[in-house]
């Protein structure tokens, strides 16, 4: 198995330009796993060159804005 972590954001308490909030992506053979969905988090997907839209599953593990005010945008640009 292969497995693979991107910590897409982690400034929960003060995000900065390349600090977005909370927010890691795994990637288990070819399968793309977000969990938690922090704002920017798009930004930094499309940073890391990693496609969105073949992600397979959002997990939230609370319901704090700094884990949950992603989601708004990533739906948006799924439609």
């Amino acid at each position: 198995m292969n497995l693979e972590a991107f910590v897409l954001g982690c400034g929960g308490m003060m995000p900065l330009p390349y600090r977005h909030l909370t927010s890691v992506l795994l990637r288990r053979d070819g399968d793309l796993f977000l969990f938690d969905c922090g704002e920017g988090t798009h930004v930094s997907l499309k940073r890391l060159n990693l496609k969105w839209k073949k992600i397979d599953a959002i997990f939230i593990s609370h319901t704090h804005a700094d884990h949950v005010t992603g989601l708004p945008g990533m739906l948006m640009l799924s439609a």
